[in-house]
């Protein structure tokens, strides 16, 4: 007899859904405890600007976490990276800055002053230092 998981009462979902977050928040732990990322995806002139002038500008601390539309291009798990770009709470665009302390994902999006940045000639001291501040504890 086939039982469609459909038919599972909510209780099961609840307790598995506890059991997955509990295992991303023990990986973030573990895994990413005091990591600084800086992400950013495949807009055509970002990912250049970030590639050839930025990320050589970067502190060695700061890894680079590249989208490529749903490609995730990243030392660390795929699975866990993917969990940890969803649960971002200040999302709004990339490029984005995140930072891991004491197991704890704090996070903040850089856009308006990247582009400001790379359209406006505005200087990039000023978004190295924004950055910089960021990852300050």
């Amino acid at each position: 007899m086939i039982v469609s998981v459909f038919f599972l009462p909510l209780s099961y979902w609840f307790i598995r859904l506890k059991q997955i977050e509990r295992t991303y928040v023990n990986a973030i732990k573990k895994e990413l405890n005091n990591k600084n990322f800086f992400c950013y995806n495949n807009r055509k002139s970002g990912q250049s600007f970030v590639e050839i002038t930025l990320s050589p500008l970067l502190s060695s601390e700061i890894e680079l976490i590249y989208l490529d539309g749903k490609i995730l291009h990243s030392s660390y798990d795929k699975q866990l990276i993917f969990n940890l770009l969803h649960h971002l709470q200040n999302y709004s665009k990339f490029p984005h800055l995140i930072k891991i302390r004491n197991g704890r994902v704090i996070d903040q999006s850089i856009n308006n002053d990247f582009f400001n940045t790379l359209n406006q000639d505005k200087p990039i001291e000023h978004l190295l230092d924004k950055i910089e501040c960021f990852f300050k504890d």
